[in-house]
């Protein structure tokens, strides 16, 4: 009887601070990561979300994932180098059903009216300092 072998972890690095869906942008790499993968950003970049409403129907379709907050796929590792993840929007920065680890990274603005004010998590969320 053979065993399952898990999935192996990525390093992904997020070359792209518009917020435009591809695959080298922070929506685009967090709405497909898988988990264990560790999301590494741009040193002191700042990544805005400005994708606030779906866009027009238009083929081919440019943007992939979801308007609004990141929603973020898989347990992972975001390590930040000191960037920062800012929400232009009225919604949530990221949310999440995983355990998300955050190194040294600032998450600014989001709605801070509603229940789950900047980020949302679904079980938990887990912060940390730089190593």
């Amino acid at each position: 009887m053979r065993s399952a072998v898990p999935a192996r972890a990525d390093t992904i690095t997020v070359t792209n601070t518009a917020d435009d869906g591809s695959a080298t942008s922070l929506r685009g790499v967090l709405e497909n990561v898988t988990d264990g993968d560790d999301v590494v950003l741009t040193a002191g970049a700042t990544y805005q979300l400005t994708i606030c409403e779906e866009p027009a129907p238009v083929e081919p379709r440019a943007l992939e994932g979801t308007p609004g907050d990141v929603e973020i796929d898989g347990a992972v590792t975001i390590v930040g180098n000191g960037a920062t993840i800012e929400q232009t929007c009225d919604d949530r920065v990221l949310f999440t059903e995983h355990e998300v680890t955050l190194q040294d990274v600032t998450v600014t603005g989001g709605d801070v009216e509603g229940p789950a004010a900047g980020c949302s998590r679904t079980p938990r969320t887990r912060s940390r300092s730089p190593a």
